[in-house]
Order: structure tokens, then C-alpha cells, then sequence
């Protein structure tokens, strides 16, 4: 985290246990890129805007104190790179896409590792009654919020919501 802090890291460290899905990361770094890309960035870095664009709160302090990992954690972790539209292939996020669909939005946002592993294991540990009321927290969601509508799906809501 202090390299990420300095602006030195090529990613991310995120707390897997307070990510439902893929689909949250891949969102928050769409959104991260189209922040950065429009100038209406609030963080430093695009690894900030990333840390920014995840939390409900939209402070990079409260983002990296919600979903960074501590020093000395012990915990899983997953590393995201985000790339911006101009690195090499990625995909730009165009205004009009910016309401697509998050697999539409992907390209804005590379995740390190077997996503499909990684997806599966987020799953079990949001479907434990820990992993769900740690996920409630970080995201600031009630039973409501779950109403019609998976954890991950209300979780991509608060990424994509302002």
C-alpha cells in the first residue's frame, strides 16, 4: 500500500472480502478510466480514482480505509491493474458507453489472475453470512437494497451511481 500511496504501484491491492464479484472491479475501473479521461477526476492517480470510484462515500482516504488492504493484513487480496484508454490494449470508454453494460465496460479495467477462479471464490465468501454483512458494510447497503436484485448487481449500483 505505501507504493501505491507514493504513486509507484502498476496495481491495486483490493480486499477480497468485501468484493462480491468481478463485476464490482471491472465497473469502478470503467469508471475510474472515463473520470480520468472526462478531467473530472477527485484522486491522484488512476489507481486513487480506482480506490474513489468503488467506495460509496467517493473520498480516496475513505475508499483505501474501506477497501485497501492494512499493513501487515493477512487476508485475501486481489490485484487489480487498470489500464487507460491510451495503453495498449485497452479499450477507450466512450461517453455513450459509459451506461453499457460492465461487460461492454471491461476493457477499461484489467483483472490480474484467473477471473474466473477469483469471481467463484468472491461468491463463496460473499454467500457466508460474514462475507454478506462485510460487503453490506463497505458499500453502505441495507436489506432493501438487496430487494430483487443479487449482491453484486446492488453493489455495481453504488459503483455506478453518484
Amino acid at each position: 500500500m505505501a507504493a501505491m500511496r507514493a504513486g509507484e504501484a502498476d496495481c491495486a491491492l483490493v480486499r477480497a472480502d468485501v468484493v462480491p464479484g468481478l463485476q464490482v472491479i471491472r465497473l469502478a475501473a470503467a469508471r475510474a478510466v472515463y473520470m480520468r479521461t472526462k478531467g473530472h477526476s477527485r484522486a491522484r492517480t488512476l489507481l486513487d480514482e480506482l480506490m474513489v470510484s468503488i467506495c460509496p462515500v467517493r473520498s480516496a482516504s475513505e475508499g483505501v480505509r474501506r477497501f485497501g488492504v492494512p499493513d501487515g493484513s493477512s487476508g485475501p487480496v486481489i490485484a487489480v491493474r487498470v489500464t487507460g484508454p491510451a495503453a495498449e490494449g485497452s479499450v477507450p470508454v466512450a461517453a455513450g458507453s459509459w451506461a453499457g453494460s460492465c461487460a461492454e465496460l471491461a476493457g477499461a479495467g484489467r483483472v490480474v489472475g484467473a477471473a474466473a477462479a477469483i469471481d467463484e471464490e468472491l461468491a463463496a465468501v460473499a454467500a457466508t453470512d460474514a462475507g454478506k454483512a462485510a460487503v453490506m458494510r463497505a458499500f453502505k447497503l441495507t436489506g432493501a437494497d438487496l430487494t430483487g436484485c443479487s449482491m453484486v448487481d446492488a453493489c455495481c449500483g453504488v459503483v455506478g451511481g453518484e
